[in-house]
């Protein structure tokens, strides 16, 4: 039989532990078993793979506002690149392994999915950009073991616990706001949840860190339960963002729904109507009435929003705004947003270098299957000027010229720059066997378009 009063009695270096590790093992086990699926299914292992990730189950906002909530918990699995996951994975065991041994298992569990939803809800709601990461349900885990530290009523485990923590959640909220792309949203709302969550689950029960909570346990519980349905609903439709109007009315054009577009255009307007969202939404709708200039005067004006550099800025607002869909060529789902939005930003970069831009304007030319945006006569110059000012370097940039020249009417000129890439052993740049592919595609291009011999003159 157990005696309580021997267990509270323990050492510092019983209650630190670490034997019971189940539940930090799963989720290691689970990030890394999604990350390696996703690299079979060709992601990148070292850039950010934004498509294979939302493939994977990452937030995208506008799949979440037209019914994929689900994609707030299984982002917690999806990571973008080795070093991402690498890093989550690391801190997720040393802290997770900690919290396990302090509140229990399963408990750990729900601190990191609940805490990991309440990040990407609140994300969603105020960034409304695609993410995915563990590392708002780690800050869960954080928010917990300082819940426990401020519990506990040994006061050196509480003070060891505050020491260790602090400098990382310092130091990660610095980085974010000093590095793009670090979600701090989630991370904050991760931090808070995990909290509540833990100061509820902490309701004096003994174990590894007996508190002095009470009734106010059970209160916290409550709040954290009331406070993530609300977060999760209001991400489902954000009715006061004017991004969430701005890409659902993007998604209604795309879907040829008029009306419900204007709606969306309407509340932009009285939202925030000089925001760059809101404005790429208004360029997209004069596009649609056939007034070109405006459009993209407005589209102009959006780009600038984002950042003054057009070529970043297209970029941006692509990977933010344009909804994603798939199309079979890996495009983004709104092709004619994209368009106008290729068409700006080409008449702002003008002569200056701009090739990852450019290679994506002239892909959207050359696979869109919207006639009104394929063109792959006008795809070719763009194609070379990325080619140019890339210096040949970028491997997938060579091959969208190869492309452009085949259906342009020169698969020859075509295949021998991807004969080239394959003589200088640039085909890792590419998904496995794409290239090989690409060349027996062309090949057989040219030879289709070699003229038939001519029939041997017979014997009189």
């Amino acid at each position: 039989m157990t005696d309580p009063d021997h267990d509270q009695a323990d050492p510092p270096e019983r209650r630190f532990d670490l034997s019971g590790r189940w539940a930090t093992t799963a989720l290691v086990l689970l990030n890394l078993s999604m990350f390696l699926v996703m690299l079979v299914a060709g992601a990148s292992p070292l850039r950010v793979d934004i498509e294979h990730a939302v493939g994977a189950g990452a937030v995208d906002p506008g799949r979440v506002w037209q019914g994929e909530p689900w994609r707030l918990a299984t982002a917690c699995f999806v990571h973008l690149g080795v070093w991402h996951v690498a890093l989550n994975v690391w801190v997720l065991w040393q802290l997770g392994t900690l919290l396990e041994r302090l509140i229990g298992g399963a408990r750990l569990i729900l601190v990191y999915v609940a805490a990991g939803v309440f990040g990407f809800g609140l994300s969603v709601a105020l960034l409304a950009v695609p993410t995915a990461g563990a590392s708002g349900a780690v800050f869960g885990i954080v928010g917990a073991l300082l819940a426990v530290a401020g519990l506990a009523r040994d006061r050196e485990l509480g003070r060891a616990l505050v020491r260790t923590l602090a400098p990382f959640v310092l130091a990660t909220f610095l980085l974010g706001f000093l590095v793009p792309g670090i979600d701090n949203a989630a991370h904050a709302g991760g931090l808070v949840f995990g909290w509540l969550l833990g100061y509820g689950l902490q309701q004096g029960e003994g174990g590894a860190a007996p508190t002095k909570s009470g009734y106010l346990g059970t209160v916290a519980l409550v709040a954290s339960a009331a406070l993530l349905a609300v977060v999760v609903a209001y991400s489902a439709r954000p009715i006061l963002s004017p991004r969430y109007h701005a890409i659902a009315g993007l998604a209604a054009l795309a879907d040829k729904k008029a009306d419900v577009a204007k709606q969306h255009a309407e509340e932009v307007v009285r939202l925030a109507p000089d925001d760059g969202a809101s404005l790429v939404l208004l360029a997209r709708m004069r596009d649609e009435a056939g007034d070109a200039p405006q459009a993209i005067k407005l589209a102009h004006q959006a780009l600038e929003r984002f950042d003054p550099e057009p070529a970043v800025a297209y970029l941006e607002v692509s990977r933010r705004l344009v909804p994603w869909g798939d199309d079979g060529e890996g495009l983004w789902g709104d092709l004619r947003t994209n368009a106008l939005l290729c068409r700006a930003a080409l008449e702002l970069v003008g002569d200056a270098p701009a090739a990852e831009m450019k290679n994506q304007c002239a892909w959207l030319k050359l696979r869109a299957q919207d006639p009104a945006v394929r063109d792959p006569a006008g795809a070719l110059p763009i194609a070379k000027a990325a080619v140019a000012d890339g210096k040949g370097k970028d491997t997938s940039v060579v091959h969208t010229l190869a492309v452009a020249l085949a259906d342009t009417g020169d698969p020859a000129e075509g295949l021998a720059h991807l004969e080239k890439l394959a003589a200088e052993g640039r085909a890792g740049e590419l998904p496995r066997g794409f290239l090989d592919q690409e060349r027996q595609r062309l090949k057989r291009l040219v030879s289709s378009a070699k003229p038939a011999p001519a029939d041997p003159v017979g014997s009189p």
